[in-house]
């Protein structure tokens, strides 16, 4: 029989000397037993309510603090939301005018730092099958809710220029931007000769006419130009949603250590009022852009340059402006002196308050440097061809340089990367050149994406895509996956032409080309389009190996065109 608490019976349980179960039952009925052990024993009144203030003190203090969290995080957010709110952040930091920094020449105080690396598991060794394939990386930057809205505004504004139009569909799309992408690989003189009969580039004349293929890059739009503001500032949005797709994946990845910040120049020789001319590049003509990549040469972030309307913090752009790395004719030895020094000299200056640090130091030129953190440091020697003597010497660099060559060069190789196969365009239409140059970065990071998963799962080198191979199986991808329309193969014997009757006589003939099999890549198998045969290693399989299926090939006579 169970037994209905009363209040005599909670108070046995607080009182910390008797808490067992079975001290509840009473011989007595009507609780004479219970009333009886009550008045012996008396509740400690004053020891509980002293515990409870305690407690209370100690959860208030707890929700106080979450309170606290709370209001710092919603402050962060504004913040983010709006950079345009008047109190930023750095109205808060104490700002010393260029002008009034004291300069001494005193060693740099070096902060000690003590980074260390996170210890990497070595895992086994595993094989190229259990990695994603390209086009899984690439739907990261865009994906099928990308797509639709790229065939949304396609559609929308060839309908509003009002001619005959045929509307595209996902499909196509990703086909025309796999087509584009085949084209950097290839890079033929001119864009037509892909449909020439006589280079027998199947993949362009079986997946889209030419004539299909000039009409959708006349049209291809990712937004809706009837909605754009009167009042709009954005010079860059009419291609703004390309750029967005791959910043918020970029935003998504996990930073490295080292990180750098350059110039990249999107190639553009048109009529641009934003374009710029950068010396010494190797594409000096073209429109700007802040990349901050890690030293692998993956891009975690970017700014398109647009002069004024540029999207910088206001704040700190009336603090600090575009580029205020120059300072107020800092004291440092002039070049003259320290040539005649010799190579190798270095000369060294720091603020009164031991916070920034200028280095300069006389290689082949003179380089300039400044820091928060480190300054000559541990100096290294590195070895330079010397022009009188005729071989090369020892000389000293700063610890300085060569943390910056370590990292510095992340811009650079991802631009390298980049320039490798960009995708061909000859076009005057600068939206156009952005929007493959958006795609271009996409393909560039998903690659870096891919290698450094293979280099963390211990993926061995040989087994393991490089650029070109990863840019043709994602072409691939784009064209074949979902794709149910198989291309045909076209029977029956060539047609006799006249105008070759009179040809030179045609050359020996060749030695007969045994065919293969065209197997299409794992992904194109599994898309669930598809009924594709797979073979065994059998040199005449003879029964589809698909679950279920009783269907029988002639393996000799089966073409697999894709």
């Amino acid at each position: 029989m169970n037994k209905i608490l009363n209040d005599f019976d909670i108070v046995e349980m607080l009182n910390g000397y008797d808490s067992e179960l079975d001290a509840l039952d009473s011989d007595d009925e009507n609780g004479n037993e219970l009333d009886a052990r009550v008045e012996k024993d008396t509740f400690p009144i004053e020891e509980f309510e002293n515990l409870m203030e305690e407690f209370n003190a100690e959860h208030l203090e707890e929700v106080e603090l979450d309170q606290f969290e709370e209001n710092v995080n919603n402050i962060e957010q504004v913040n983010e939301n709006d950079l345009s709110t008047p109190h930023s952040p750095i109205d808060n930091l104490k700002l010393t005018e260029k002008k009034d920094i004291k300069w001494q020449r005193s060693p740099f105080p070096n902060l000690n730092l003590n980074l260390q690396p996170i210890d990497d598991i070595q895992p086994e060794v595993i094989g190229s099958d259990m990695i994603d394939p390209p086009i899984k990386y690439f739907s990261k930057y865009y994906s099928d809710v990308d797509f639709q809205l790229m065939v949304q505004y396609t559609n929308m504004y060839a309908l509003q220029k009002g001619k005959t139009w045929k509307n595209t569909d996902i499909k196509e799309i990703k086909i025309f931007i796999g087509l584009h992408i085949i084209m950097g690989c290839t890079k033929f003189p001119r864009i037509r000769m892909y449909w020439n009969l006589v280079l027998k580039m199947n993949v362009f004349v079986e997946n889209m006419n030419r004539n299909r293929f000039f009409t959708l890059r006349t049209n291809f739009h990712v937004i809706d130009n009837l909605k754009i503001n009167k009042n709009n500032k954005d010079k860059f949005v009419k291609v703004r949603p390309m750029f967005d797709c791959l910043k918020r994946r970029c935003g998504q990845l996990n930073i490295e250590k080292n990180v750098s910040i350059d110039e990249q120049m999107i190639p553009f020789k048109g009529q641009l009022n934003i374009k710029q001319y950068m010396k010494g590049k190797p594409c000096p003509w073209g429109i700007k852009n802040f990349v901050m990549c890690g030293a692998s040469g993956l891009m975690y972030n970017f700014v398109l340059y647009q002069g004024k309307a540029t999207e910088f913090d206001q704040h700190f752009l009336k603090q600090f402006g575009l580029g205020e790395n120059r300072f107020a004719k800092p004291p440092l030895l002039n070049d003259k002196i320290m040539a005649s020094k010799g190579q190798g000299t270095t000369d060294e200056i720091t603020n009164i308050e031991n916070t920034i640090t200028l280095v300069k130091w006389y290689d082949s030129k003179s380089v300039n440097m400044c820091s928060n953190f480190i300054a000559s440091g541990i100096p290294d020697t590195v070895q330079r061809w010397n022009k009188k003597e005729k071989k090369y010497v020892s000389v000293e660099r700063p610890e300085i340089i060569k943390l910056y060559n370590q990292s510095m060069g992340g811009v650079d190789k991802y631009d390298q990367l980049i320039s490798y196969y960009r995708i061909f365009l000859k076009s005057k239409k600068w939206t156009l050149r952005m929007v493959f140059h958006a795609v271009d970065m996409a393909i560039t990071n998903s690659w870096l994406e891919y290698y450094l998963d293979c280099k963390n799962l211990n993926i061995p080198n040989k087994d393991r895509m490089d650029l070109l191979e990863f840019r043709l199986r994602l072409a691939d991808n784009l064209i074949n996956v979902g794709n149910v329309n198989t291309p045909k193969r076209q029977g029956g014997r060539p047609r006799e032409d006249s105008s070759l009757e009179n040809s030179p006589s045609p050359s020996p003939t060749r030695a007969k080309y045994n065919s293969r099999e065209v197997r299409p890549f794992y992904e194109t198998k599994t898309d669930h389009i598809g009924h594709y045969p797979a073979s065994d290693d059998n040199n005449e399989a003879t029964r589809c190996k698909n679950t279920n299926c009783k269907v029988t090939f002639d393996f000799k006579n089966l073409f697999l065109f894709l």
